[in-house]
């Protein structure tokens, strides 16, 4: 249980990538409780990181999320989950497009719903994980993840 940690952190997007990496850095940490909240699982990570599915596309999802959050406020919110590099314009059931719903409005649902419910130390840290993606003249931002 999670109790026996010092330090709790949510950190979305710690499945793959930069966020992956990241996650395993801060697991080294045994005092620190780590949720991961992303569509996969991470592999590989030791017991103090923990895994939720979610979806931060469905705002549903999010709120589900949110509601859920079963313990002590978080230290930190690391937002690192992302999409983007495709071509395809795709839209959520709002009629809201999917990339701008996942890296933005998902990351501030949940922050919002979860500072509501007490779910942030008062002097919790909350930071965001940018990448190349918004750069038209890097040729790695037309890539697909």
């Amino acid at each position: 249980m999670s109790t026996q940690y010092k330090k709790h952190i949510i950190f979305t997007g710690g499945s793959s990538g930069i966020g992956y990496e990241a996650t395993k850095v801060l697991a080294a940490d045994p005092e620190t409780h780590i949720v991961v909240l992303s569509r996969s699982p991470p592999k590989d990570l030791p017991d103090n990181v923990e895994f939720h599915k979610f979806d931060l596309s469905d705002p549903e999802s999010v709120r589900s999320c949110a509601e859920w959050w079963p313990y002590p406020p978080a230290d930190a919110f690391v937002g690192c989950a992302g999409i983007g590099g495709t071509p395809k314009v795709t839209y959520i059931q709002d009629g809201i497009e999917q990339t701008f719903a996942t890296n933005h409005l998902g990351h501030a649902l949940l922050i919002f719903l979860l500072n509501d419910r007490g779910a942030f130390a008062p002097n919790a840290r909350i930071s965001f994980v940018g990448s190349s993606l918004h750069d038209p003249e890097n040729p790695s931002s037309l890539k697909p993840y």
